[in-house]
């Protein structure tokens, strides 16, 4: 399920961009929510738990399933994402204009644990981002 987006525009400024800040409310909200889906992220996240296994303590069993450390998947998880949106533009009105983003904040954490016999990633991160229009 692909996380909710909110944008949230100032009130206050002129009226091309007001009209910019509302489409990207309707338009690119949804984007920016497929680029962070939780598919994506568990994919992302499962194909690098093997460097991360190998910083996993060694008395954990070969035959074992591997539950990465909290800090190691949080800190995995903020780096990619500042990475991911960094180079993610997004092109407005057919090319006339794009939105970069910038200046990235992600608090929470990322917690792994076994369910059901599998590997599973418990993804609660807030994420405040700038964007600026071109």
């Amino acid at each position: 399920r692909a996380p909710g987006v909110a944008i949230r525009a100032s009130a206050s400024g002129s009226l091309p961009a007001k009209s910019a800040g509302e489409w990207m409310k309707r338009h690119v909200a949804g984007l920016i929510s497929e680029c962070l889906s939780g598919a994506q992220l568990s994919t992302a996240l499962l194909g690098s738990w093997a460097e991360l296994a190998a910083e996993a303590e060694a008395e954990e069993a070969k035959s074992a399933l591997v539950v990465p450390p909290s800090e190691a998947l949080t800190e995995w998880s903020k780096a990619w994402l500042a990475q991911k949106l960094a180079s993610c533009p997004v092109k407005l009105f057919g090319g006339s204009a794009w939105a970069t983003f910038s200046s990235p904040s992600t608090t929470g954490e990322v917690v792994a644990s076994i369910r059901a016999g599998a590997v599973v990633a418990d993804f609660r991160l807030r994420l405040g981002i700038w964007w600026s229009l071109s």
